[in-house]
């Protein structure tokens, strides 16, 4: 009914009759209808403080055309003194939260952009600025930010939520939210939540034209994509928490079966206990986790014969590594490989989970190309090193043909020795091979031993140590 005097201007009898309002649903004892009468006066004293901060920021804060400069003047002089008060003790009894938004109340809501690492545990903390509008102070539950995935990728999702009660008075109030879920990756903010009691404040940082699809994703691509060049964040591991890595063996064999290496840091935590899974992130690719082997870290890890690829944590010291080798197969050759690592682990600090697609290039960053010269008791074989990625140099430290009990294998000179290989400059090393004289059986095969490493992967290595 009030609407009505609201929308011709007049103000000063909107609040009359909202106060009176207030004063005989108190009366007659209908708390949930005197909560919203109270909130509704607590939005016009928050309203006529945004004009004022406003008018003083040198905004020009425009007067409707239906509101009468009466309506105006008088709707800055809203007495609330005690409604937040009163608000807090009815809204205890009510069966229901009562959602409102969150810029009836607060002003200049905005998230900090950068995120931080808490100095004692893992996860994220995000910085979080507003401005309290109502005279009364408000003392908070807590205050929780979603965020998304950043366009075009969706799907995930993280909440930070502050600890401890918060006390809101007029003016700038930060506050600081945190989460000890570790996904690293870029994210969008979406919503910032205020509860007090039964009461809950929303803003929505994304608006949504169009409805949710089933999925819970947003449909209105357009709208995210703008709002994500306005509010990105990019989470990272901490260096010192817990970190996973996936890496190709030190030794290949082109013969066997390949595998590639899982390695988790626990950092700075000392984990009491903890579960750990490894699932394949690579279309084609099965990963064999009934042969996994535990190379590194025996003494915490537990393994299940039931959960295949799915171990166990236990007294993970802080400071050690638990390395694992993973046989694999694919439908396909690959370049790439990409596993997903999910670990749940507890520290006095509390629970905390990590979760990270991990990925490593398995093609070799060498190759070896052969030419055999046939004489009539001696095959000469050259080989020819040469690097798979031009950009990319190679350290090859050593060059061996092991005999076998067929053939004998007997080296030139520069075979022996440390060189570093350029895409333009590869290395030949040749080598003479007999039969052996007491040879008997089926012949077997001579080995190619290549020791090197990739210059690239040494000069990380060296800035991560450093």
């Amino acid at each position: 009914m009030t609407d009505f005097y609201e929308k011709q201007g007049w103000g000063l009898i909107e609040t009359t009759l909202l106060g009176m309002y207030a004063k005989c649903l108190k009366e007659m004892e209908k708390p949930e209808e005197h909560v919203n009468v109270l909130l509704k006066l607590l939005k016009k004293s928050a309203a006529a403080e945004r004009a004022r901060v406003g008018r003083l920021a040198g905004k020009d804060v425009e007067t409707p055309p239906t509101q009468s400069p009466l309506g105006r003047l008088n709707a800055a002089y809203v007495d609330v003194r005690g409604y937040v008060t009163e608000v807090m003790a009815l809204s205890k009894d009510l069966p229901r939260e009562i959602v409102n938004p969150m810029l009836d109340f607060w002003s200049d809501v905005s998230v900090d952009l950068y995120p931080r690492h808490p100095p004692d545990r893992d996860g994220f903390e995000v910085g979080v600025r507003m401005r309290f509008l109502l005279t009364d102070p408000l003392l908070v539950d807590k205050i929780a930010v979603r965020v998304v995935s950043a366009p075009p990728r969706q799907g995930r999702e993280l909440t930070l939520v502050s600890m401890g009660e918060i006390e809101m008075r007029r003016g700038i109030v930060k506050a600081t939210v945190c989460t000890n879920h570790t996904i690293p990756g870029r994210y969008v903010v979406e919503q910032i939540t205020v509860t007090a009691g039964k009461l809950k404040f929303v803003h929505e940082f994304m608006a949504r034209s169009t409805p949710d699809t089933p999925l819970g994703l947003v449909s209105n691509a357009g709208a995210a994509i703008a709002a994500a060049k306005k509010a990105k964040l990019s989470f990272f591991p901490a260096p010192r928490g817990l970190t996973g890595k996936l890496e190709m063996p030190k030794g290949v064999h082109l013969e066997k079966m390949r595998t590639v290496e899982v390695a988790v840091s626990s950092g700075k935590n000392s984990i009491e206990k903890g579960e750990l899974r490894i699932r394949s992130a690579t279309a084609g690719l099965r990963l064999i986790t009934g042969s996994l082997e535990v190379v590194a870290g025996a003494d915490a890890v537990v393994i299940s014969a039931e959960k295949p690829g799915t171990l166990g944590l236990k007294e993970f010291a802080a400071g050690s590594e638990i390395r694992l080798r993973l046989p694999y197969n694919s439908d396909n050759e690959l370049t790439e490989l990409m596993v997903r690592l999910e670990v749940d682990y507890t520290t006095e600090k509390g629970d905390f989970l990590f979760i990270e697609t991990l990925n490593v290039l398995v093609a070799l960053p060498l190759a070896v190309n052969v030419q055999d010269i046939f004489k009539e008791e001696a095959l000469f074989s050259k080989f020819q090193v040469s690097t798979a990625a031009a950009e990319v140099p190679l350290r090859v430290f050593t060059v061996n043909l092991h005999e076998s009990k067929t053939f004998h294998a007997e080296g030139g000179v520069g075979t022996e020795g440390s060189m570093t290989v350029f895409a333009k400059q590869p290395a030949n090393f040749t080598y003479k091979i007999t039969r052996k004289m007491d040879a008997t059986g089926p012949p077997e095969s001579l080995a190619l031993v290549i020791e090197y490493t990739n210059m690239d992967e040494g000069s990380l290595l060296r800035i991560s140590d450093g």
